[in-house]
């Protein structure tokens, strides 16, 4: 197994180990991105877009990737109270998730919680979005942003580019986990 360690900053180290590990901890890919407040027309071409991307994770890491709106979406599953779709995703982020995945499409969309959430969690992100897409500093910035990746806006090269990142991490025997280390002074 490979192990090794990677300095983030003064607190944080990613920890290392081998990817079949992972899979027995039965942990997903999570996909996170904006949905609620896009226009009908451009929800629907971006939910496709989301679940061909939990296909991708499937493909080169063995389990599906989680996709919220195929379990929480607000138009196709309005039953669920807002405390409910928290305490699921919050499960999934914070338990359930080896890595996840924002596609960073509108300015502000309340992705951050759960960037922050997998920060707190030991959970790596990948941050992708649109070529030439001005992503927030505060986002880029947070320690469980691992990697950064542009696509075409169309989506025309979005698998491709998740696809060859997915297998630099998780098939050369790469599962990363944050551990936060206290420094007692």
């Amino acid at each position: 197994m490979v192990y090794f360690e990677k300095f983030l900053s003064h607190d944080t180290i990613f920890v290392v180990w081998s990817w079949e590990e992972c899979i027995m901890d039965e942990r997903c890919c999570y996909i996170c991105g904006p949905l609620t407040e896009l226009p009908p027309d451009v929800r629907d071409k971006v939910k496709a877009v989301y679940s061909c991307l939990a296909g991708i994770c499937q493909k080169v890491t063995g389990v599906r990737g989680f996709a919220p709106h195929e379990h929480y979406d607000p138009v196709a599953a309005p039953h669920f109270t807002p405390q409910q779709v928290d305490a699921g995703e919050r499960e999934q982020v914070c338990k359930k998730t080896s890595c996840v995945i924002v596609v960073a499409l509108a300015p502000s969309w309340g992705g951050g919680i759960e960037v922050e959430m997998a920060n707190r969690s030991g959970v790596p992100v990948i941050l992708l979005a649109p070529q030439g897409k001005q992503v927030s500093r505060l986002l880029r910035g947070n320690p469980a942003v691992m990697a950064e990746r542009e696509f075409f806006s169309d989506f025309s090269n979005i698998e491709c580019v998740l696809q060859c990142l997915l297998e630099e991490i998780f098939i050369k025997g790469l599962c990363q986990k944050v551990i936060t280390k206290r420094t007692t002074q």
